[in-house]
């Protein structure tokens, strides 16, 4: 049974197509800097189509896991920078305080909210 693997922009695997058509040796998959996974994506009479609906959902959920991740590190920054702890991270206080605030509201009842906030710089 041919098979690609499919590859985050890191080149790092995050799945794998099933019944490849012959021939196809790469596809890419992004919408919005994000990969699709395998469960978007379908073979149908030898192409390969993408369930735009599930693309979305899988999206918002990697958006709501990146939201997660950011806001675990910036509660970090926020707590070093409010103990006076000069060294580390470009910004100040209320910058680090925006950025999290602006993390919260980038996925709003599931919709993700235009380009994902830039840390302090």
């Amino acid at each position: 049974m041919p098979y690609a693997y499919i590859q985050d922009s890191d080149f790092r695997t995050v799945g794998m197509l099933q019944n490849v058509p012959a021939g196809v040796e790469s596809v890419e998959f992004q919408r919005g800097g994000l990969p699709a996974t395998p469960e978007a994506l379908t073979i149908v009479g030898g192409a390969i189509e993408v369930d735009p609906v599930k693309v979305e959902s899988l999206n918002t959920l990697a958006e709501e896991a990146w939201v997660a991740e950011e806001l675990a590190g910036a509660d970090v920054v926020v707590n070093m920078k409010a103990d006076g702890h000069s060294r580390g991270s470009a910004g100040n206080l209320a910058q680090w305080r925006q950025y999290r605030n602006d993390l919260r509201n980038h996925v709003i009842g599931g919709v993700v909210q235009g380009e994902r906030p830039s840390k302090p710089s």
